[in-house]
């Protein structure tokens, strides 16, 4: 078995619990899946690398709540008040 097929043979048997994790993360299926495929992109990128010390399940999984935390941060920085967001549309006199 090569190690595309090792690595698609996990990830398939992972991904219904990888699913569910990023659900109970995020609440939104959706965002979830979108998750758990970056997710996935990331681990195959570092497949080569990954210590088997941990689970296939336990690596994928830290790989998903790392990016979860990673959103969370950047949706944070993008928050403006209400205030702000229409003094720049409309101005000082809105």
């Amino acid at each position: 078995m090569g190690q595309l097929d090792g690595f698609e043979a996990m990830l398939i048997e992972c991904r219904p619990w990888a699913v569910r994790l990023a659900i109970g993360l995020c609440d939104n299926r959706d965002l979830a899946e979108d998750i758990v495929q970056e997710a996935s992109m990331l681990a195959w990128g570092g497949f080569s690398d990954w210590e088997h010390r941990a689970s296939f399940q336990n690596w994928l999984g830290t790989i998903i709540k790392n990016l979860y935390l990673d959103m969370c941060k950047k949706r944070r920085v993008k928050v403006i008040s209400l205030e702000v967001l229409l003094e720049s549309e409309y101005g000082d006199g809105a």
